[in-house]
C-alpha cells in the first residue's frame, strides 16, 4: 500500500483559506507500506468499519493488487 498522496489545488474554483487547509490537511506527505495476509481488507472492515479500499486516483478497488 503507497500513502503518498498529493492533493492540487482546483482548477477552476477559488480555494479559500479554510478549504486550502483541508485539502492540505488531507495530504499523505510520507510513505508506507505493509504486508499481509489474505484477509486484511475483511479484517480491516470488522475493526475499523472501513469497507471499501481506494487506488491512488481515489477510484474504488474491488480486489487489492500489487500497485
Amino acid at each position: 500500500m503507497d500513502c503518498t498522496r498529493y492533493n492540487p489545488p482546483p482548477h477552476f474554483n477559488i480555494e479559500d483559506e479554510k478549504l486550502k487547509n483541508l485539502r492540505l490537511a488531507a495530504q499523505w506527505e510520507s510513505d508506507c507500506a505493509f504486508e499481509a495476509g489474505n484477509g486484511w481488507i475483511a479484517d480491516m472492515n470488522k475493526i475499523y468499519g472501513v469497507g471499501m479500499i481506494y487506488n491512488y486516483a481515489g477510484d474504488v478497488m474491488q480486489t487489492d493488487d500489487e500497485n
